[in-house]
């Protein structure tokens, strides 16, 4: 059996609630736990930082370290396990804490909100972030029937996520197999083919693979890994669009 292994590049360039540990003193609600203040310094111009102001950044992880201090200082206790304030807090405005994740000491996670009364308390979950659920497409791009094998298996915990056989009709393609979480990290895909056309003769003789195994990363800058063509010659990654960093510090004017 002819076995190739292929590397999926990126493609196109696109333009009553419980205590929590180390909460704040009633005394000073903006008090950090080892009890310095999160008003910011004078000195770096965060001092008279409003919450309200900012407009929020909408990648899906943010660096702890690109955040004014205030909020830094939010995210730090919120990690070490949870910040409380009588007022309104910074993290919240900056993010979308539904949609976007906070990296901290090279951990990720995703910030939870509880409003209670005069109260605000935020707590840390560390988290793998994603893009969305999907499925895997498969693209027949030959002149002859196929019945395609597919398997994918993510690198972190070796969990099977796809493991189904389909049947293409030339020039056709479908989505197969289940959709699953699209988390950050690596993947593996084996696609094995076979030709269902006894009397496709010559054409399926000009097929010159039997089964490929490709590997692909799902990150915060490429797209969502979408499928694969399955040509004469081998199977092709589908192109996938390379996105522009959002510049979270300028959105915010930090600069």
């Amino acid at each position: 059996m002819h076995r190739r292994r292929i590397l999926a590049a990126s493609g196109i360039a696109l333009g009553g609630l419980a205590p929590f540990a180390g909460c704040l003193d009633d005394g000073d609600p903006d008090a950090d736990v080892d009890g310095e203040n999160h008003d910011g310094d004078a000195n770096d111009g965060t001092a008279d930082l409003d919450p309200t102001q900012f407009e929020q950044c909408g990648r899906l992880v943010v660096s702890d370290d690109e955040f004014p201090e205030p909020a830094r200082q939010e995210l730090r206790a919120a990690v070490d396990g949870g910040y409380e304030t009588t007022e309104e807090p910074f993290v919240p405005n900056m993010i979308d804490v539904d949609a976007s994740s906070v990296s901290v000491d090279g951990d990720t996670y995703r910030i939870h909100v509880e409003r209670e009364a005069d109260r605000v308390r935020l707590t840390a979950e560390e988290t793998i972030p994603a893009r969305g659920v999907r499925s895997v497409w498969l693209d027949n791009r030959t002149d002859v029937d196929l019945v395609a094998s597919l398997s994918v298996v993510r690198d972190r915990d070796d969990e099977t996520l796809v493991d189904v056989t389909a049947k293409l009709a030339a020039g056709e393609g479908e989505s197969v197999g289940r959709a699953f979480q699209r988390q950050f990290g690596r993947y593996e895909a084996t696609v094995a083919i076979e030709s269902t056309d006894d009397a496709a003769g010559d054409d399926a003789n000009h097929i010159e693979w039997s089964e490929e195994t490709i590997d692909w990363h799902e990150e915060e800058l490429t797209m969502p890994f979408e499928g694969l063509e399955l040509r004469p010659e081998e199977p092709v990654p589908i192109p996938r669009p390379v996105l522009e960093p959002v510049d979270c510090r300028g959105m915010w004017g930090l600069h």
